[in-house]
C-alpha cells in the first residue's frame, strides 16, 4: 500500500476500485471488496450449499460491511445505530451459537466477528456490557 501499486496499472486493470482486499483466482477471476471475497471463498469451501445458505450468508456479510460498520465506526451514527445493531446480534445469538441459521460457524461469523474484534482496540472506553450475548460471542 505504501508504494501505491494498488493505484496504478496493472492492478487497476484487474481491480478498478484500486482497493484492498482483492483476490485473483485464475487468469480471469478478480474479486474485490471484503464481503465479496469472503462470500467467494465460502462458496469455494462448500459452505454455501444452496440459495438459502447463500442468502443467509449474504445477509450477514452485507449487514457487517454496511449497517454494522457504519453504526459502530462512524461516530455520529453510533448513538442510534449501535443499540440497533448490537440488539440484532443479541437476538440472533440467543437461539444459536453462530450467526448462520444452521448454527454453524461460517462466513457470517468471520464478517461480523472481525468488526467486533476491532472495537476494543479502536474504542477502548466503549461499553458493550449491555449485550452479554454479543460479548460472549
Amino acid at each position: 500500500m505504501e508504494s501505491g501499486a494498488h493505484l496504478r496499472e496493472p492492478f487497476l486493470e484487474r481491480f478498478p476500485a484500486g482497493q484492498l482486499p482483492a483476490l485473483s483466482h485464475g487468469p480471469d477471476l478478480n474479486v474485490f471488496e471484503s464481503g465479496a471475497v469472503l462470500l467467494y471463498l465460502a462458496e469455494l469451501a462448500g459452505e454455501l450449499r444452496d440459495a438459502r445458505g447463500r442468502a443467509d450468508a449474504a445477509s450477514w456479510v452485507l449487514f457487517a460491511n454496511s449497517t454494522m460498520g457504519n453504526a459502530l465506526y462512524i461516530p455520529h451514527m453510533r448513538e442510534r445505530g449501535m443499540p440497533k445493531v448490537m440488539g440484532a446480534l443479541e437476538r440472533a445469538l440467543q437461539s444459536r451459537p453462530h450467526l448462520a441459521q444452521s448454527g454453524d460457524f461460517g462466513v457470517a461469523d468471520v464478517a461480523v466477528g472481525s468488526l467486533l474484534l476491532y472495537l476494543p482496540m479502536m474504542f477502548p472506553d466503549l461499553d458493550v456490557s449491555g449485550w452479554p450475548g454479543v460479548v460472549e460471542y
